[in-house]
């Protein structure tokens, strides 16, 4: 009986142990594989992108010091946009304006701010408190000019439905309006220089888009000049 007791607690200990290095695992790779990850998932540069949503966003929670009584603001989270993001919107936006279809231009690019609403939602709009908003305004600034040097306009439309992505100063905004309305999903930096969505859906923007494309096949859109 001993010997059995011996040989379970052992079962135990490797089941343990065997979950511990699992649970390191999953979080070297939730830190520090945010680049890897975009790069494998969007090798072919967005295709699929509708069925991708990131859950990276958020703000930490204020920390309490039992010492002082005192409450810290919340710790803003930083992202490298020219290392995590410049290169994974460069590479999709050469996908979109290089489509054969307008079709699969529209796709892209409503998959690719389905992944970028969800990505940089929560995170500062720069990586340095000094630099502003710079980062952001640079990103925006690359997809302007990469419209620009294609001829490329984010304006499309089918029957009665029109989607447009444009951006209106420091936001970038997906409209999309047909005869019951006109709803739109806003990415911007609020006061506090964190990237915030707002929208005048009641729904997210990955169930309304999904809704939306699915309308006859997602197909027949024709982009406006």
């Amino acid at each position: 009986m001993k010997a059995f007791n011996q040989k379970g607690q052992g079962h135990i200990e490797y089941a343990l142990l065997l979950g511990f290095a699992g649970a390191i695992m999953l979080l070297v790779m939730l830190n520090g594989g945010f680049k890897h990850s975009i790069e494998s998932l969007f090798g072919n540069a967005g295709d699929n992108l509708s069925s991708v949503n990131f859950s990276l966003g958020g703000e930490e929670e204020p920390s309490f010091d039992y010492e002082t009584g005192e409450t810290s603001p919340p710790t803003y989270k930083t992202l490298n946009w020219q290392i995590d993001v410049k290169p994974f919107a460069d590479m999709t936006y050469n996908t979109i304006v290089n489509s054969d279809t307008v079709d699969k231009s529209l796709s892209s690019e409503i998959g690719f701010f389905n992944t970028l609403f969800s990505a940089v939602d929560g995170y500062l709009a720069s990586t340095k408190p000094e630099d502003g908003t710079k980062d952001w305004e640079n990103f925006l600034s690359m997809i302007d000019n990469t419209k620009a040097s294609n001829n490329y306009q984010s304006n499309y439309s089918r029957d009665e439905q029109n989607i447009t992505v444009k951006r209106t100063g420091n936001d970038l905004r997906v409209t999309y309006s047909d005869k019951e309305g006109t709803y739109y999903y806003k990415l911007s930096p609020d006061a506090n220089n964190v990237m915030q969505v707002e929208t005048n859906s009641n729904k997210p923007y990955s169930q309304f888009f999904s809704s939306v494309m699915r309308n006859a096949d997602g197909g027949g859109w024709k982009r406006n000049s």
